[in-house]
């Protein structure tokens, strides 16, 4: 906003949450079976090889009920930001974007990342969902 010539004061007194959302796939509950992740997808996704042999992973093999997709539905990841007052006050000085997502992760913010993460782990979607759609994001 204040790219597009929106004062900083406003900016930082007018808002009070920023929220960015994706929606993945979400694994068939019909064809739905554990798998295990290849290595190198486990680091793309900063998992560590101790938190691999706790966590279940799954993936659709594909059924009449999903069309032989895999996938049925599909689940909102979210990542929300609220305008604390140490953010606000970066807002006013002009912080570059990463200095405001750095506090705000220090504050206690999950990333889109890290909410799809969770719902890796809770087997309602794939490593590969995952990757798709919050590759952008983690840069």
């Amino acid at each position: 906003m204040i790219d597009m010539g929106i004062e900083p004061f406003l900016v930082a007194s007018a808002t009070n949450l920023i929220l960015a959302q994706r929606l993945i796939r979400r694994i068939c509950p019909y064809c739905k079976a554990e798998i295990t992740l290849h290595p190198e997808i486990l680091r793309e996704l900063e998992i560590d090889e101790e938190e691999a042999k706790n966590m279940a992973a799954y993936e659709g093999k594909g059924c009449i009920e999903c069309n032989n997709t895999g996938y049925k539905g599909r689940q909102g990841v979210f990542e929300v930001m609220p305008i604390s007052p140490s953010i606000r006050d970066l807002i006013l000085d002009r912080a570059a974007t990463s200095e405001l997502r750095r506090q705000a992760m220090a504050e206690g913010m999950l990333t889109l990342r890290e909410d799809a993460l969770l719902k890796l782990k809770n087997g309602l979607t794939t490593a590969e969902e995952v990757l798709k759609e919050t590759a952008a994001n983690e840069r």
